[in-house]
């Protein structure tokens, strides 16, 4: 993963790293987006490449833990990383899309474990609020939108009131003990993933 560019916090302790190395993407939140929303094919041929390096003792390094975080990234549109790429820091990543809707970049907040773990909602909310910009600026119409992650796996929930109540009438021929969500705002969410429970291969 290359990062373009980067804007360094300016508190004291911090979390940075150096911008003009390429980072790996299997144990970093840009990599995940990156992954979950490329060409299947190429996917696969980078997964099975595993067990890849671990890095810290938290990093995840076979395929079918990596498949399963990759999956998630992009059924929530979010891909969340707690110290695997190194100890101390942890963030969180969102696709960015061009005007045909493509993801062609990630937009990614990295910092201390702590202050990431007491902020995670706010950081996550900034973080889909600032792919939205962006996603518009490239000329995308439709930027408000969770990432759908495609045909015959998911169905969209609507969310009847900021309670999280959530009627799902028109799904009743799934049986599903897990949701997605991806939300265009953490505070007063409007739409959700319902992802059907699949039997383990």
């Amino acid at each position: 993963v290359r990062v373009l560019t980067k804007l360094t916090s300016p508190q004291e302790v911090r979390y940075d790293s150096d911008a003009s190395q390429p980072r790996p993407a299997y144990c970093t939140a840009m990599g995940r987006v990156l992954l979950a929303h490329g060409p299947a094919a190429e996917l696969q041929a980078y997964l099975a490449r595993a067990p890849f390096p671990r890095l810290t003792p938290a990093t995840l390094i076979t395929r079918r833990a990596l498949s399963e975080r990759i999956r998630e990234a992009r059924n929530l549109g979010l891909a969340v990383v707690l110290e695997e790429f190194s100890l101390g820091g942890s963030g969180a990543a969102v696709p960015v899309r061009d005007a045909q809707g493509q993801v062609v970049a990630a937009l990614n907040v990295a910092t201390v474990t702590s202050r990431f773990e007491a902020q995670q909602e706010a950081i996550v909310a900034a973080l889909h609020e600032a792919a939205a910009q962006v996603t518009r600026a490239l000329g995308h119409a439709d930027s408000t939108s969770p990432s759908h992650p495609g045909p015959g796996t998911d169905r969209l929930v609507t969310m009847d009131d900021p309670a999280y109540s959530t009627w799902i009438a028109e799904n009743l021929e799934f049986e599903t003990d897990r949701f997605r969500f991806g939300y265009t705002s953490l505070v007063t969410p409007t739409t959700a993933w319902l992802t059907p429970r699949t039997p383990e291969r």
